[in-house]
């Protein structure tokens, strides 16, 4: 868990990134992004660009190759080493579905599971990530599956421009 911009789905995508390379099969749950805006994003960590320019298409901002680069490592993505990576398109969660979801992804035989944004579940009150962790939990437990989250720190309704750099309250 980290502050906006910290880089948590970079690590996602790098932790992906690699698995795949190696063959093994990882399901990636992305609860902000689309499954093809995430494939965007897998493209642009992997080939070193902006992810919110390649994003928001915006090619000028980037080197001349940077749209070939996108479009090739995106086509690359589907190839057969790559094809154990799945992004699920599943993107409204609550602590109630998740180990449906997750015994579902582990029967396709997913080595890992990793969810992106997991305070983007239905209920995101303290509460409902407390009871949304226990359910992962109990669900990588029963299942045998590896279950990676990421979830932003600080999302209440305070705004206080000092926050980033204050120790974060649990919100």
């Amino acid at each position: 868990a980290a502050h906006t911009g910290r880089g948590k789905t970079t690590l996602a995508m790098n932790i992906l990134s690699d698995l795949g390379r190696q063959g093994r099969r990882v399901a990636m749950l992305a609860l902000e992004q689309a499954p093809e805006d995430m494939r965007k994003t897998w493209a642009a960590v992997s080939c070193g660009y902006r992810v919110s320019a390649v994003l928001a298409n915006k090619w000028e901002l980037l080197p001349p190759r940077a749209k070939q680069d996108i479009h090739d490592h995106i086509a690359s993505q589907f190839t057969e080493q790559m094809r154990g990576v799945r992004f699920v398109e599943e993107r409204f969660l609550n602590p109630a579905t998740l180990g449906a979801i997750v015994e579902a992804q582990a029967a396709l035989g997913a080595e890992l599971i990793i969810i992106d944004h997991l305070h983007r579940i239905a209920d995101a009150s303290y509460a409902g990530v407390s009871l949304a962790a226990k359910a992962l939990s109990e669900a990588a437990r029963q299942t045998g599956v590896p279950i990676l989250c990421t979830a932003q720190l600080g999302m209440g309704q305070e705004r206080d421009p000092l926050k980033p750099f204050l120790p974060p309250q649990i919100e």
